[in-house]
């Protein structure tokens, strides 16, 4: 699969508890899944595939959040982005 990260595009900054992660996805045979996982806990699916979105919540510090998308034969791509809550 093909994987991005559209937003934030870079690591990031912020006071907020959460943050929205968006991206694409795409794939010839099709994208199965989308998901994503905080290094500094927590992960689920995304909304969407083509085009997804992942509200992470974010804990003090820094925060590494990995996305993966995954075809129907299981083959995955993944992306990263660092957010640090202050």
């Amino acid at each position: 699969p093909q994987l991005s990260i559209t937003s934030p595009v870079s690591s990031t900054a912020t006071t907020q508890a959460q943050i929205t992660v968006r991206g694409s996805a795409s794939d010839p045979g099709g994208v199965a899944e989308v998901t994503w996982t905080n290094s500094a806990g927590g992960g689920g699916t995304a909304t969407g595939t083509q085009a997804w979105s992942a509200v992470v919540p974010l804990a003090p510090g820094f925060n590494t959040i990995t996305v993966r998308a995954r075809d129907a034969a299981g083959n995955q791509a993944w992306r990263a982005v660092t957010i640090n809550r202050r």
